[in-house]
């Protein structure tokens, strides 16, 4: 069995659609050794919180996996990550996005 990890992203705060945004390096997220004998999938879904730089300031679980090696593998890897700068303005000093990770083990 091979595994994988998938991701999308949506824009949570408007004022920047995600065409602007785009993402410059994705990690993908190490599929965790328990969960891959154990035959687990699951989604974890992330707000990150993105400076205008690009870079990922925070990470929060806001939907669980319902397993911590699974979620805890998600935001390691998305702190990685480096989305396109955008312009600091007084809507988008904070900008949150959703990311979701998908952990699927391919047949």
């Amino acid at each position: 069995m091979a595994e994988g990890a998938d991701s999308d992203i949506s824009q949570k705060q408007a004022g920047i659609s995600l065409g602007n945004l785009g993402v410059i390096r994705q990690v993908k997220p190490q599929y965790p050794a328990a969960a891959l004998r154990q035959g687990k999938e699951g989604v974890t879904e992330l707000l990150v919180k993105v400076s205008p730089d690009g870079v990922p300031e925070e990470a929060v679980i806001a939907a669980s996996s319902g397993r911590w090696d699974l979620d805890n593998s998600a935001v390691k890897a998305v702190k990685q990550w480096l989305f396109t700068p955008y312009p600091e303005t007084a809507e988008t000093s904070e900008l949150w996005v959703t990311i979701q990770i998908h952990f699927r083990l391919d047949d």
